[in-house]
């Protein structure tokens, strides 16, 4: 019997939740549009665009609009635009999924401001806020500061007007509490966060419940006589003290979700309540999905068949995977798929084609979402989605890409007895670690750590290897081969993570490659590298240093294996190594040992990053004959033109097959799956395809997709 989740994670609030009673994975995959972002587009449309929305097949419209929109002024709350915006949505048959925007993008009232111009965020460097557009928000960007009290009084006040008013529509949908949650201060520009009196007061005040003085001068490698003194870093040159800051940041911002959530909770306990992330992982993504009900992430669909590299495309498999892994119960939605932000008037980026948006909203299927928002269906005429970012015209007619979504929607109801689908457990893991993110974006090294862990993904993903997104507070023990990528922090959880892992003689292998443990939890250079597993693994790191450009072209690149040897061309940090007792080295740059096992090759360690020191080449010369050397196998063989294949299975049984051609010619391909079976049916076009020998041929036109069930 095959076992079906999302990978396992820490203890969270879904346990007792309305979640699972009210949004069962029973629940039918949902196509909608982002709509309304007041005041456009005008009123006048709108009966008519809904009737034309629901006619494509669409279930759901959005509705996105700012807090200095919906109260100009104190206590008025006008809110006759939405009250219309349900009705018409009702009277067409569409549910209406609500942002809420206390915070995020958009700007707080201007009256508010002026009655607390201490409630203005301000940067590093003391720069007070000023009310300014930005280019998701032409009226005004989120200039507050969630920390003075104030935020909290007059944002449970429009919770709960809003949400009291609405939870008992008919056709709402569900409740969006923040869309691309983020540190205050971020989306008004300043990165490292609001420097305000009270976001230094509330720094103090969490600093003294994890620390007394004497522990955070141990911590910081500093002297503090008097909490007075304890400011928080303002550079990235201070790696500790911004290490620390940092994590009081997204623990701060995480404490304003959950208290958001629990204010709209409190009023309506029915509805699901969800949150949104970004196209990449971000280092208070785990923490803010704990808070809610689902997750999910905005992506652009434009220029991947139309540009130089369509395998591109596999960036947005990865954040589904990872928004999969973080989402409760493993429940996501593709929230925007959108085609680029246009910086101006006259300026336009490369629009989605027709295949593109079909593409991505396969894309949401194959892997489980519970639905796919298309962004969106008129021109925004104020802000960056103006124009050529929508499904129609500004007059209303229909383009091509609309023409794409109905058809696509049409296709996914023949599937409408197989689903829901399950998403099957997979041998491979890759590990996303926070931590290690938040030292490399201080250190500001040259290739991000996210990109790193993506591009490994990516390549095994280009392969046909399943392989999940996780970290380290999920179980590791379901895989077979768990992947670390470029660790550089080993912080007190994953040592012990990988301590257990290692004691378990039925827990998976590991495989690290990059630096790995070069620094302490706190931030700092580890005194004893790799922190904290020197003595587990048996190994000693001498010296960092780094493959540069010259030694490519003067020819010392070369990367020596046992068996094997390679020519690295891309620039990349590495280490030599001193292996000890059991453990034996098993790759050499020159004279210097850079990779090492342990004993039963129970932890493998590569010290250059493989992804980039070896660029597109790297999966077939040394990962792919890696993972095949512990037992791991693509779980569908192809032969003939390249596909790339998605697995579920289906609730009728066997399973479903997703076929993504992303090259400019039809596809000729032979698939063999790794399991026994008898029947192929392509169910897109209603037909069986003939088995011999285990196996079947089809063809999958040029950008297109089709879904098999194999049984």
């Amino acid at each position: 019997m095959v076992e079906f989740s999302s990978p396992a994670r820490y203890v969270r609030r879904q346990e007792g939740s309305h979640i699972g009673k009210k949004h069962p994975k029973t629940r039918k995959f949902q196509v909608g549009v982002e709509y309304y972002r007041a005041p456009m587009p005008p009123q006048a449309f709108w009966d008519e665009d809904f009737a034309a929305i629901r006619r494509t097949g669409m279930r759901i419209v959005r509705t996105f609009s700012y807090w200095n929109w919906i109260e100009p002024a104190p206590g008025k709350y006008e809110l006759d635009d939405f009250d219309r915006f349900f009705e018409l949505a009702h009277k067409h048959g569409l549910l209406v999924w609500f942002d809420t925007t206390l915070a995020t993008h958009g700007a707080a009232p201007e009256w508010m401001m002026r009655r607390h111009p201490d409630m203005r965020v301000v940067s590093s460097e003391g720069q007070v806020a000023l009310g300014r557009a930005g280019n998701a928000a032409p009226q005004g960007k989120q200039w507050h500061c969630y920390d003075h009290p104030k935020w909290k009084e007059h944002g449970e006040a429009l919770l709960r007007t809003i949400v009291g008013r609405y939870k008992d529509a008919p056709n709402l949908l569900m409740w969006s509490v923040w869309d691309g949650v983020a540190p205050v201060s971020r989306h008004y520009g300043f990165g490292d966060g609001c420097y305000c009196e009270n976001s230094i007061a509330a720094f103090r005040d969490w600093l003294r419940q994890r620390f007394t003085l004497d522990q955070l001068n141990e911590r910081l490698h500093r002297r503090y006589r008097d909490w007075a003194d304890v400011e928080p870093a303002r550079t990235n040159h201070a790696i500790v003290e911004m290490m620390l800051w940092r994590e009081f940041l997204y623990a701060n911002m995480t404490s304003k979700l959950k208290w958001q959530v629990d204010v709209v909770r409190r009023i309506d306990d029915k509805h699901e309540i969800r949150g949104h992330g970004a196209r990449y992982p971000r280092v208070w993504d785990e923490m803010s999905a704990a808070e809610v009900d689902s997750w999910g992430f905005s992506s652009p669909s434009n220029n991947f068949l139309t540009g130089d590299d369509p395998y591109r495309l596999g960036h947005t498999f990865f954040i589904a995977d990872w928004s999969r892994s973080i989402g409760c119960g493993g429940r996501w939605w593709y929230e925007e798929i959108y085609a680029g932000m246009n910086p101006g008037s006259v300026n336009y980026r490369k629009q989605s084609t027709p295949q593109e948006i079909s593409i991505n909203m396969w894309l949401a299927l194959a892997r489980g979402a519970a639905g796919a928002l298309l962004w969106q269906y008129r021109p925004e005429y104020l802000s960056f989605e103006a124009p050529g970012l929508s499904l129609v015209t500004s007059a209303g007619e229909p383009l091509p890409r609309l023409t794409a979504v109905e058809q696509t929607i049409k296709e996914m109801h023949l599937l409408e007895g197989q689903l829901p689908l399950a998403i099957p457990n997979v041998e491979v893991a890759v590990v996303y670690h926070d931590k290690s993110d938040m030292l490399h974006q201080l250190g500001r090294p040259e290739c991000a750590y996210f990109s790193l862990v993506r591009d490994l993904y990516c390549a095994l993903w280009q392969h046909n290897v399943p392989v999940d997104v996780i970290s380290p507070q999920m179980d590791w023990s379901r895989y077979k081969v768990v992947y670390l990528p470029s660790t550089v922090v080993v912080d007190e959880p994953l040592n012990a993570k990988i301590t257990a892992t290692l004691q378990d003689p039925c827990g998976p292998y590991l495989i690290a490659d990059g630096l790995l443990g070069t620094n302490a939890p706190n931030g700092r250079f580890s005194y004893d590298p790799p922190e904290g597993l020197s003595s587990l693994l048996g190994v000693r790191v001498l010296d960092y240093t780094r493959l540069t450009d010259n030694d490519i072209r003067d020819g010392a690149n070369k990367l020596r294996l046992a068996n094997d040897s390679f020519d690295m061309t891309g620039a990349c940090n590495y280490v030599g190594l001193t292996p000890s007792g059991e453990t034996r080295p098993i790759a050499w740059y020159g004279e210097e040992v850079v990779g090492i096992e342990t004993v039963q090759r129970r932890f493998t360690w590569i010290t250059f990053s493989l992804t980039a020191a070896l660029g597109s080449v790297a999966c077939d010369k040394a990962v792919i004959p890696l993972l095949k050397s512990f037992g791991i196998d693509m779980p569908v063989r192809t032969e003939g033109d390249r596909i790339i294949v998605q697995r579920a299975r289906s609730r009728q049984g066997g399973w479903l097959l997703f076929l993504f051609n992303l090259e400019r010619k039809a596809a000729e391909t032979r698939f063999t799956p790794a399991w026994e079976f008898s029947e192929a049916d392509d169910l897109l076009e209603e037909r069986p395809l003939a088995v011999k020998e285990g196996h079947f041929t089809t063809r999958v036109p040029a950008g297109g997709v089709k879904v098999l069930h194999v049984t």
